[in-house]
């Protein structure tokens, strides 16, 4: 069997926890994050948590200055408004 040790991108998205479903306002702005082996948190606090390397997310800031999450780019889901 041929093993190879993980590294890059794809050891820490095993390492970090993953957000895999979102809530929206009526509005359709992201509100509150389903984080794995943590459960439903504020956008807030998931910000909070990908700030402190916990979760497999990386923090942006749209043009109007609002802060969100959004998937590493070696992540298959592109955008977290995808799993809503």
């Amino acid at each position: 069997m041929n093993l190879r040790p993980l590294h890059g991108a794809g050891f820490l998205a095993i390492l970090l926890k993953q957000i895999t479903k979102v809530k929206k306002n009526k509005k359709g702005t992201i509100v509150e994050y389903f984080i794995e082996d943590i459960g439903w948190v504020t956008k807030e606090m998931g910000i909070e948590l990908a700030a402190n390397g916990d979760v497999d997310a990386v923090i942006a800031t749209s043009s109007a200055g609002n802060t969100f999450l959004r998937t590493r780019p070696s992540v298959e889901i592109v955008n977290l408004e995808d799993l809503g």
